[in-house]
């Protein structure tokens, strides 16, 4: 995964699989989505970074493809930190731009694939860390992937990770 730039961040704590990481400040390029498997949403950003943007840039794919676990889920890329200071607009009016403030957030770390039972069982046991813990989530799960779909599971980069507070 070196090969990709992905967001800035210190681990301040590990147990295991999960850590609890500070992430810096990042931009996402995002699109509503309909399904886990990112047939709406990933085209659309693809094109955005192929070029379709009021700069006519090709920008740089990133890592990990972001999924925000809401009623109304997200596909996000992560917009390379060279753009910060002037990120090009998308042509299609779908996608928006999204900062990211810094922040602390839980990450619970898996291979395989993603599903819906699997992220269940997930949030569950990084729900009970939390408490055991005394953190307090806050906001929506995001589920974060690092590989292309060809990687074969035992290869693959997940994440679940959902901010805290202490």
């Amino acid at each position: 995964m070196a090969k990709y730039e992905s967001p800035s961040y210190t681990i301040l704590k590990k147990d295991k699989n999960i850590e609890v990481r500070h992430y810096d400040t990042y931009y996402t390029s995002t699109v509503h989505e309909t399904s886990l498997a990112g047939k709406s949403g990933f085209g659309v950003l693809f094109s955005y970074i192929s070029g379709k943007n009021d700069a006519n840039k090709k920008i740089s794919m990133t890592v990990p493809v972001i999924n925000e676990l809401d009623q109304d889920m997200s596909m996000e890329f992560v917009v390379p930190k060279e753009y910060y200071d002037n990120i090009p607009s998308p042509q299609d009016k779908r996608i928006t731009i999204k900062k990211h403030p810094e922040k602390e957030v839980a990450v619970y770390s898996f291979s395989g694939f993603s599903n819906e039972k699997k992220i269940q069982k997930i949030q569950t046991k990084l729900q009970i860390w939390l408490k055991d813990q005394h953190l307090t989530p806050t906001g929506n799960y995001i589920l974060a992937r690092y590989n292309p779909p060809i990687t074969p599971p035992c290869f693959r980069k997940n994440e679940l990770m959902i901010e805290i507070m202490e």
